[in-house]
C-alpha cells in the first residue's frame, strides 16, 4: 500500500503553545533540490513504511516513567471546517499528533515544567561557553540517551534537543529535552537494506536484539562526548541500573497499549516483547558505549579565567580539576570539574581552554594517558612538572601572550590550526571526525579482455585522531583472482598523517601475478604484423613504496569558484625509496613478441630486480575534479635507480603533465580543456620503464592511464614521450536518469609520438587521433560519465569512462 504523504502542519493552524505533526510523513522535505521528482524521492517516501507513525505515543509513558522531560503527544484529526481556508484541501482530514511547543515564561515567570529559559542546541553551547555556571545536567542527559537506544532512534543530531534551564544554587542546570521521535522503532530491513548498511550503519532493522554500536550512537557522538564526560563507570552504571528498573514490565505493557487498537493488532505483542529484551540488553550496550566515547575523552572549558590541575598517579591514572581564577591575583575557586581517567578506560584526555587567561599544570612521575592541552584564545600558562615525557604531554596554542615551562620534556605546538568542517554527511556534526574508528569491507567485479573476469575484494579500515583529519591512519587491503590468470592480485597500503606536523606517510606493497603490459618495440614507427595478443607481456611484478607527503589544504580563495571540499588537498609533494622486482617468465610469454626467436633478447626480461628513490608533486585548483572548468593541474614524477642489484647501470625518469580549463559564460558554457605531457627516460633502462605512449588499457587496478585515444596500450616505446591533448566541451540540456543531469558533447584531439635514440628516422611522424562523443554529469556535476569515439591509425576506439581521460 502506497501512501499519500502529507507535510506538517503550518503554525498559523495551531494556537500559541502548540505544535503539530502529521502521521504520514514526508521524507522528501529534507532530500537534496538535485534530486526532487526523481526516484530517489519516490525511494525515500516508500521507506516511511519502515517507522511506526504512532510511536511517539508509547514513548510518552516510557520517559514518563524514567522521569525524562518532554512534551507530551495527542493524537487528533483535523475536521473538515471551513476555518481552515486556503489550508482546507491540504489539511482537513489529516492524522497527527499535537503536543506542547516547550517555552518560556512571560516577564520570567516560570515557563515549561518550571523552568526559566528554553533554548536550542546551538544557543546553549554560547551559555555554556561564557561561565561554568551554566552546565547540563548530565545524568538526565544519559538518561535520554538510554531512551534513544531503547527504542532505536538513531537521528540524535544537535538539531533534535531543546533544553530547560532550571535555578541550580549560584548557577543554572540545563536538562534536555528530546525532540523529534519520527525514526523510532524505525525497522529498515530487507536486502537493499542490508547492502545499504555496509555504508550507512544508519539504516538499521528495530528487533528485540541491539544492532551495531556504530548506527544506533553516531549522530549523537558530538553532543555526548561533551556533555557525558563529567561521569564515571559508577556513576554511569547507577543511571543505567535506575532506568532499566523504573522500565518494568507493566510500564512497557502499558506504554504499548496507548498505541491505536489497529496498530496494536499489528505490532503491539512484537514490540513488547523487543522492548521487554532490549531493556534486560540495555547495561550491556550502554557498557560497550561508555568504553568507546571514553577511550579520548573531550572536555570542554569556558572562555572564563581558569586554572587546570592534572596529576598522573603511581597506578597511571590521571587526575583533572577545573576551576575559577577570580580577582586581579587569579585566586582560585573550588574545581567545577574534576574526575579521575583511568588507563584501562582511556587512551588521551583533551581539554580546550577557549577563551580567558588560563593557567595548566601538569604533575606526577607516572603516566599512562596522553594529555594534551588546547589554549584557546587568552594569554595562557602552561606548566610541566610531571616526568612522563612530551609523548604524554602536549600543548597547543597558537594566540595570544603564551607562556609554556615544559619541565623535564612537553610538546608544545604553536602552530595555527582550524578545526576543519564535519564532512561525513550522515554524522551531521560541526567538527571533522577526530576519534575513534571505522572500517568497511566491499567486493568488486571487472570484466576485460585482458584479465577475464576479475573478482576483487577491499577492506578498508580508518584510525581518527587530534588534528589529523580526515583520518590519523588508514590501512587498506585489496585482494583478487582473475579467470585469465593463475595467480593473485595482492596490495596492501598504510597510510598516516601528520607524523612530522604537516608531513604524512604512506608504505604501499603490491604483488600482481596477472600484470599485463604490451610491449611492441622501440620506436616511433612499430609496424603491427600479428595479432594483439602476440604483443603482450604477462608479468609477475613486486613493488615496495614507502613515501613522505607534504600536504597544503585548501582554501577558499585557493581554489577558483567559490568554496572547496573541506580536507581537499591543493599542493601535494611526495618523496621516498622504491623497490620492484618482476618476473617476464618465458614460459608465459612463449611465442609473443617479447621473446621473438629472431629478435634481440630485450633488457629487463626475465627476473629482474630495481631499487632506487621517486618523487612527485601536484598542485591541484580545479574547481571541481569530476567536472573542471577552471583552474590548473601540474603533476610531476621522477625516479632514480642505481646500478646496483640487477640495473647493469644508473636510469632515471621524468613524468610531467599540465592541465588547464577555460570556460567562456555565453550558451552551452563551452569548457576548453587542454594538457600536455611527456617522459624522458635517462641511462640505459629496463623495457618495462620505457617513455610508452597509446591508449589506454586495463590493469588490475582499473584503466590504466592514456595518453593517445585511437591506439593500443604502450603503442610506441622509446626514452622520451611528448603528447598534447584537447577538448572542448559542450552542455547542451538538463536530463533525468534516475536523479537530474545534465547532457552535453565534446570533440577532441589527441596528438603525440616518442622519440628514441636508436631511432631517428621516426623523428618527424606525429600521430594523432581525433574524436568526439558525449557526457552525463549528475548531482551537481559531482559524478560525471563520459563516452569518447575516437580514431586514429590503429583503430578506432570506444571509451567508457567515469569523468574525463583529463
Amino acid at each position: 500500500m502506497r501512501l499519500q504523504f502529507r507535510r506538517e502542519y503550518e503554525p498559523k493552524l495551531l494556537p500559541k503553545g502548540l505544535r503539530g505533526s502529521g502521521v504520514f510523513k514526508d521524507p522528501t522535505k529534507r532530500i537534496w533540490t538535485e534530486l526532487k521528482d526523481t526516484i530517489a524521492e519516490d525511494f525515500l517516501q516508500n521507506m516511511v513504511s519502515a517507522l511506526l507513525p504512532t510511536g511517539a505515543l508509547v514513548i510518552d509513558p516510557l520517559m514518563e516513567a524514567t522521569g525524562i522531560l518532554h512534551s507530551k503527544h495527542t493524537l487528533v484529526v483535523i475536521p473538515d471546517d471551513p476555518r481552515l481556508k486556503e489550508y482546507r484541501a491540504e489539511f482537513a482530514g489529516l492524522i497527527g499528533t499535537l503536543q506542547e511547543h516547550p517555552s518560556e515564561g512571560a516577564d520570567n515567570t516560570p515557563g515549561f515544567a518550571g523552568s526559566r529559559q528554553i533554548s536550542g542546541t546551538e544557543r546553549l553551547w554560547e551559555h555554556l561557553e561564557e561561565t561554568p555556571l551554566n552546565r547540563v545536567d548530565a545524568r538526565a542527559f544519559l538518561k535520554a540517551r538510554l531512551m534513544d537506544f531503547l527504542i532505536g532512534d538513531k537521528d540524535r543530531h544537535d538539531g533534535q534537543w531543546r533544553w530547560a534551564r532550571f535555578p541550580d544554587g549560584e548557577g543554572h542546570i540545563w536538562i534536555p529535552i528530546p525532540e523529534d521521535r519520527d525514526h523510532a522503532f524505525s525497522n529498515l530491513d530487507g536486502f537493499a537494506m542490508l547492502v545499504a548498511r555496509r555504508g550507512i550503519p544508519v539504516f538499521m532493522e528495530f528487533e528485540d536484539k541491539y544492532p551495531s554500536l556504530l548506527g544506533l550512537t553516531l549522530t549523537g557522538w558530538e553532543l555526548d562526548r561533551e556533555f557525558l564526560v563529567e561521569l564515571d563507570k559508577a556513576a554511569w552504571d547507577s543511571v543505567v541500573t535506575a532506568f532499566c528498573t523504573e522500565l518494568s514490565d507493566p510500564v512497557i505493557e502499558d506504554a504499548v497499549k496507548r498505541l491505536p487498537q489497529p496498530y496494536y493488532e499489528i505490532v503491539g505483542e512484537t514490540l513488547t516483547e523487543a522492548l521487554k529484551s532490549r531493556r534486560d540488553a540495555l547495561p550491556q550496550f550502554a557498557s560497550r558505549y561508555y568504553r568507546l566515547i571514553t577511550r579520548q575523552i573531550e572536555i570542554q572549558a569556558t572562555d572564563q579565567n581558569e586554572y587546570v590541575q592534572c596529576e598522573h598517579t603511581p597506578s597511571g591514572d590521571l587526575v583533572v580539576h577545573i576551576g575559577l581564577r577570580e580577582g586581579p591575583d587569579g585566586e582560585r575557586q573550588a574545581p567545577y570539574f574534576q574526575r579521575t581517567f583511568l588507563p584501562k578506560e582511556s587512551q588521551e584526555v583533551r581539554i580546550y581552554l577557549r577563551g580567558g587567561d588560563d593557567h595548566a599544570e601538569i604533575s606526577g612521575a607516572k603516566g599512562r594517558i596522553v594529555l594534551r592541552i588546547d589554549g584557546g584564545g587568552g594569554d595562557d600558562t602552561f606548566a610541566n612538572a610531571s616526568e612522563v615525557g612530551a609523548s604524554k604531554t602536549q600543548f597547543y596554542d597558537s594566540r595570544g601572550k603564551n607562556r609554556f615551562a615544559k619541565g623535564t620534556g612537553a610538546k608544545v605546538d604553536e602552530s595555527p590550526y582550524k578545526r576543519p568542517p564535519g564532512w561525513i554527511p550522515v554524522l551531521l556534526a560541526r567538527y571533522a571526525l577526530d576519534w575513534g574508528k571505522h572500517s568497511f569491507t566491499f567486493p568488486s567485479v571487472t570484466v576485460n579482455p585482458d584479465l577475464g573476469i576479475f573478482l576483487r575484494g577491499h577492506h578498508s579500515r580508518m584510525y581518527f585522531g587530534y588534528r589529523k583529519a580526515p583520518f590519523s591512519s588508514r590501512h587498506s587491503f585489496s585482494g583478487g583472482l582473475a579467470t585469465n590468470g593463475l595467480e593473485p592480485f595482492f596490495s596492501y597500503t598504510d597510510d598516516f598523517r601528520r607524523i612530522l606536523r604537516d608531513l604524512d606517510a604512506r608504505v604501499h606493497f603490491k604483488y600482481s601475478g596477472i600484470q599485463t603490459i604490451r610491449f611492441n618495440g622501440f620506436g616511433n614507427d612499430t609496424q603491427i604484423q600479428e595479432s594483439s595478443a602476440f604483443y603482450k607481456v604477462e608479468q609477475n611484478h613486486v613493488a615496495l613504496t614507502p613515501s613522505l607527503y607534504f600536504r597544503k589544504k585548501a582554501h577558499d580563495e585557493d581554489v577558483p569558484g567559490g568554496p572547496t571540499e573541506p580536507l581537499r588537498s591543493v599542493l601535494t609533494v611526495r618523496l621516498g625509496p622504491i623497490l620492484k622486482y618482476s618476473n617476464t617468465s618465458p614460459d608465459a610469454n612463449e611465442d609473443k613478441f617479447i621473446y621473438s626467436p629472431d629478435r634481440p633478447v630485450y633488457y629487463g626480461t626475465g627476473f629482474f630486480g630495481q631499487v632506487g628513490a621517486a618523487g612527485a608533486i601536484m598542485y591541484d585548483t580545479r574547481n571541481n575534479p569530476a567536472y573542471p572548468t577552471r583552474g590548473a593541474l601540474v603533476r610531476a614524477a621522477g625516479a632514480a635507480y642505481p646500478g646496483i642489484w640487477d640495473v647493469v647501470s644508473a636510469f632515471g625518469s621524468i613524468d610531467a603533465r599540465v592541465h588547464t580549463y577555460v570556460t567562456a559564460p555565453i550558451p552551452t558554457t563551452p569548457t576548453l580543456a587542454l594538457r600536455v605531457g611527456g617522459k624522458k627516460v635517462w641511462g640505459t633502462f629496463p623495457f618495462h620503464e620505457s617513455a610508452f605512449l597509446g591508449g589506454p588499457g586495463f590493469t588490475a587496478i582499473g584503466l590504466s592511464d592514456s595518453h593517445l585515444r585511437g591506439f593500443r596500450k604502450n603503442r610506441f616505446a622509446g626514452d622520451t614521450s611528448l603528447y598534447g591533448n584537447a577538448e572542448l566541451r559542450l552542455v547542451l540540456l538538463p536530463i533525468e536518469i534516475l536523479v537530474p543531469g545534465e547532457f552535453g558533447v565534446f570533440i577532441s584531439v589527441d596528438a603525440g609520438r616518442v622519440f628514441y635514440a636508436e631511432d631517428p628516422g621516426g623523428a618527424d611522424k606525429w600521430h594523432t587521433g581525433v574524436g568526439g562523443g558525449f557526457w552525463l554529469s549528475f548531482l551537481k556535476r559531482k559524478q560525471t560519465l563520459s563516452v569518447a569515439v575516437v580514431n586514429g591509425d590503429d583503430l578506432t576506439g570506444v571509451y567508457l569512462r567515469a569523468g574525463f581521460m583529463f
